[in-house]
């Protein structure tokens, strides 16, 4: 059935990427349709050349759809978007993932002097294991002031909760089209741009369907780390946090080594952290921290109306806890 159009509401241009989410991108397209007290001006799905009929749904749900003639991945789809938008801001939503219903409204209410806000997303509890945060763990918000404090201690802005300047993301470049962590990147340009602010409170839940779960752990860790290499020769650089970046991947290494049953290679990494007071201690804060998002994701997942609960259950596989 055919909706009417998106009516005239905050000054936001909600950007949706999307391959093969017939399943999933109506109720994306709802939770943006939904916000409070006002919905955004526009709605974008980028159809990524799916196989099905994405893109019909999308459009019956009430979206603008623009489709790629080929697959170009995620990024790239964000950016034919971005390039698209009308409004002065743009909020981006993966077709997977649901707006909590305020959560333009108090984005938009922290953007004054910010090129980027961005509010964490919430990772419900599964088959016995916590819930917890993605972007900002910390239970308070972090102000941004350069492209390495999004990385503390990693990475504190979750593109379903990011809302930026729509001129400042095209003065940035946009995300490069690559297919892993490469909103790491954007956030870095963004922050070149100007301040942004981590939010405490979470603005949507994040709903692990093949696009999350499918995750190449390692080759987002090495991602993040060519992309900071590339930097190096900026003022706000500094070689002692890529370090702590480092050892934290390490251990991230360490611990997947051990789930596949490599002893030799946790042995080795294990060895390298010990050797490493300054290791040692990046790690225990990432602990710290991580121990934090689980708790302030419970917290966040326990306050959830039943009716979100009910969206997000039929589609929600067990995912693995990635935070102990």
């Amino acid at each position: 059935m055919h909706r009417d159009p998106v009516p005239a509401g905050a000054a936001v241009t909600v950007v949706i990427p999307a391959y093969n989410r017939a399943g999933v991108i109506a109720r994306a397209i709802a939770s943006a349709r939904a916000q409070r007290p006002h919905p955004p001006a526009e709605i974008i799905v980028v159809d990524d050349r799916s196989s099905d009929d994405t893109a019909a749904r999308a459009a019956s749900a009430g979206a603008r759809v623009v489709r790629h003639e080929r697959n170009r991945g995620a990024g790239a789809a964000r950016n034919t978007a971005m390039h698209s938008a009308t409004q002065p801001w743009t909020a981006f939503l993966d077709s997977d993932d649901m707006w909590l219903p305020d959560h333009l409204a108090r984005a938009l209410a922290a953007s004054d002097g910010q090129v980027l806000v961005s509010a964490p997303g919430i990772v419900l509890p599964s088959s016995g294991r916590s819930g917890r945060l993605v972007g900002n763990g910390h239970g308070v918000p972090v102000r941004l002031r350069s492209p390495l404090s999004l990385l503390d201690p990693e990475n504190l802005v979750a593109t379903s909760g990011t809302l930026v300047s729509t001129e400042a993301a095209r003065s940035a470049g946009g995300f490069p089209e690559a297919s892993k962590s490469e909103d790491v990147d954007f956030w870095i340009r963004m922050l070149e741009q100007g301040p942004g602010l981590a939010l405490s409170e979470p603005g949507y839940v994040y709903c692990p369907e093949e696009i999350h779960a499918s995750v190449d752990a390692t080759g987002m860790r090495e991602a993040v780390q060519s992309y900071l290499s590339a930097y190096r020769d900026r003022r706000w650089y500094d070689p002692r946090v890529v370090r702590r970046i480092a050892a934290q991947d390490r251990w991230d290494a360490v611990r997947a080594d051990m789930a596949d049953g490599l002893r030799a290679a946790t042995l080795r990494d294990l060895t390298a952290i010990a050797a490493s007071p300054r290791s040692a201690m990046a790690i225990a804060r990432l602990l710290a921290y991580r121990r934090t998002a689980r708790r302030a994701g419970t917290r966040a997942a326990d306050r959830l109306p039943a009716d979100v609960i009910q969206q997000v259950a039929p589609h929600r596989p067990p995912t693995a806890d990635q935070l102990t």
